[in-house]
């Protein structure tokens, strides 16, 4: 067993990537076996090495998964022994389904993480073994114990390790001691502290500084640029012994040495942040809910109702006055048709001008109470974040960019829900009624024509905003999944690339893809089926028209004679 170690910057994990081939030496050869690694294939030279590095990212639905890594050529007895030999065998059969436990109910168990990542490494029954710190949640007793499990399941097996631990050094048959990528000393524990060369210093000056038992303790990175004065444990304020009693969990110092508990051991435990956000069942509010946070700008929702109720009348007005000028055509007598157009132009004027103040206020209105409800579910938004634990933010979910765009984006676009809606259910009401009274004024036929058609549009109307509002919160989950997909493998490419599971991760995100056509060909289905509603009511509205044709020329005589009681003169 080979322990690397050195300050920080020292080429420790270089020295473990360059021998996995995750970089290429400039200059130089490395060689394994006295062949030279750069005449070996990469992915050949990978499946024969086992790498865990500091990073703990594992792949899969279930722990099965994630230590065979999707290989259908690993047995499960294969994965059971390796298991074994990272010491996690017992963990895993405690829980309820044993070796198809789902990752996300355990996440949050760092040490469990590493033993599985420290498994995923041995399944291969590779002949080197490389770990890059991946132990640093598990205790002394732990890694000791691990690392003689890795060596008992293969005698002849070479293990190579970074660790700050003195007892980890202490089992190394050789530690190579690294100062900016350079082997400066090696040699057994004994014989480098007999030596007292730089790695002597280096305990001598840590076990000084930071108050550490040389024997029993272990060394955290030593970097000589920090100095520290060392503290006295027996002077203990009985503040400092009260918050230690009751922050057993948290992180917390002895002898200048700082543990930090990943896991807590008593207490309450946190829910599960690590479950798929996306499978979670969403719900659509419905936008009385949000209008009822806007409820502090009613005067503004007030006064933008009134104006669009005065813009859904114009509308009404425009059309009887449109109704009136085709009357008037057909007058012979040039001075009255000149009158009523001359009336009829100051109309439209005042008409224009009164609608004109009106869009100008309704948008004022709504864009006021709008802006202040978007700046309430920002700060609403902003205080739940703060108030989430810290390892809700590990989430891939909960990335920096996806809040960004939740604070940024999303708050905007919910607003449209509550006074925009409002104003513009207002408008629409105010029109439908009128033109309704409108037409049984003229023609109670007419009127009850529109009428038994208005149930049908309104329904078709509803029923497509809201199969086309859930096909867009499906393809924006979907689009989701695949971005945190992605986002997952660029931030672990090293890993990714050093388990060789580019394959895999192929074929997950061509699932992922495949799912999201899916997605598409059923939104295709539902945009069909939204096209056929449109249509619909476009053809009831097409077909009332010329009923309404039918009626004004069947009453054209009845109606001239009520508006203009003129008589005509023809002169042959």
């Amino acid at each position: 067993m080979v322990v690397l170690v050195g300050c920080p910057k020292s080429g420790r994990s270089t020295f473990l990537k360059l021998i996995h081939r995750l970089y290429d030496v400039q200059s130089g050869t490395i060689y394994l076996n006295k062949t030279n690694i750069r005449h070996v294939n990469a992915l050949q030279l990978r499946d024969k090495i086992g790498f865990v590095q500091q990073n703990t990212f594992l792949f899969g639905p279930t722990i099965s998964d994630a230590i065979c890594c999707g290989r259908i050529d690993v047995m499960p007895l294969d994965v059971m022994q390796a298991a074994v030999s990272a010491d996690a065998h017992n963990l895993i059969v405690a829980m309820p389904k044993q070796y198809q436990t789902p990752l996300s109910h355990f996440l949050s168990q760092e040490k469990l993480k590493q033993r599985l990542a420290v498994a995923r490494a041995l399944v291969f029954k590779p002949q080197l073994v490389m770990l890059d710190n991946a132990t640093s949640s598990l205790t002394d007793e732990e890694e000791i114990k691990l690392h003689q499990s890795i060596i008992r399941s293969e005698p002849h097996r070479i293990l190579i390790i970074v660790s700050p631990r003195i007892s980890t050094m202490k089992m190394a048959t050789n530690i190579l001691y690294l100062v900016k990528g350079v082997v400066i000393e090696k040699g057994t524990y004994e014989e480098l502290m007999g030596k007292k060369g730089k790695f002597f210093n280096m305990i001598e000056h840590v076990t000084t500084v930071y108050g550490h038992d040389k024997n029993t303790d272990i060394i955290d990175d030593f970097q000589p640029s920090i100095h520290l004065q060392p503290h006295n444990n027996h002077q203990k304020s009985s503040t400092q012994k009260k918050w230690a009693d009751q922050n057993k969990d948290e992180p917390h110092f002895s002898n200048g040495t700082v543990y930090i508990s990943r896991l807590p051991t008593s207490g309450h435990q946190l829910d599960d942040p690590t479950l798929n956000y996306f499978e979670r069942p969403t719900k659509i509010l419905p936008w009385t809910k949000v209008l009822r946070m806007n409820s502090k700008e009613w005067p503004y929702l007030l006064t933008g109702c009134i104006a669009a109720t005065i813009n859904g009348v114009s509308l009404i007005a425009y059309g009887i006055l449109f109704g009136e000028c085709i009357i008037v055509s057909v007058l012979w007598e040039y001075r009255e048709v000149y009158n009523r157009f001359t009336l009829f132009i100051n109309i439209f004027l005042i008409a224009g001008v009164i609608s004109g103040i009106g869009v100008i206020v309704q948008g004022y209105a709504v864009s006021v109470a709008s802006s202040k409800l978007v700046q309430r579910l920002r700060t609403k938004t902003f205080s739940a974040i703060l108030r989430q634990n810290f390892e809700w933010f590990s989430a891939p979910e909960n990335n920096l960019e996806s809040l960004l765009e939740l604070l940024r984006t999303d708050t905007v676009n919910v607003h449209m829900a509550a006074g925009p809606r409002l104003v513009s259910a207002t408008q629409t009401t105010c029109i439908v009624l009128g033109c309704v009274f409108l037409a049984i004024s003229y023609n109670y036929i007419l009127g009850l024509v529109v009428i038994v058609f208005m149930p049908s549009i309104l329904l078709g109307s509803i029923i497509l905003r809201r199969l086309l509002g859930e096909d867009k919160i499906s393809e924006g989950i979907e689009l989701n999944m695949i971005k945190i997909l992605l986002g997952e493998v660029l931030n672990e490419i090293e890993v990714v690339i050093g388990l060789n599971v580019q394959e895999m991760v192929l074929d997950q995100h061509m699932a992922a893809y495949l799912e999201e056509n899916l997605i598409h060909k059923h939104s295709a289905t539902i945009r069909l089926l939204g096209g056929l509603i449109s249509d619909l009511s476009k053809l009831l509205i097409d077909n009332t028209a010329p009923f309404g044709l039918y009626l004004f020329d069947y009453h054209i005589d009845q109606i001239v004679t009520k508006h203009f009681p003129v008589t005509f003169k023809c002169e042959l």
